[in-house]
């Protein structure tokens, strides 16, 4: 693509002065494509704007089960070092959860 764009602009810059014939394109054309690209841009928008809010969900629910983890084991943990432990872990556990989606 770039060896075609460097070729019209040297054709434009140098052949088309020294007596070459120019061309054109018409606009109409361009102009129906732009508004196709504009909707699919919109729609592409639209659909990744969607998959990041349920992504920052998912990674929310993530949080909330993490503390209710961390919350329990202080509850049902045989001592307190025990419980600590456990909830050193859970942070972990959640970042691997992320990694792997």
């Amino acid at each position: 693509l770039n060896i075609i764009s460097a070729s019209v602009l040297f054709y434009e810059m140098y052949l088309v002065p020294q007596g070459a014939p120019s061309f054109a394109l018409p606009a109409l054309p361009f102009t129906i494509i732009s508004f196709a690209l504009g909707l699919l841009l919109v729609f592409r928008v639209n659909n990744a704007s969607k998959r990041y809010v349920r992504a920052r969900s998912l990674c929310g629910s993530m949080l909330d089960v993490s503390r209710d983890l961390c919350q329990q084991s202080v509850l049902w943990a045989r001592s307190k070092e025990d419980a600590l432990e456990f909830c050193r872990w859970v942070p972990a556990f959640t970042t691997s959860l992320m990694c792997i989606f």
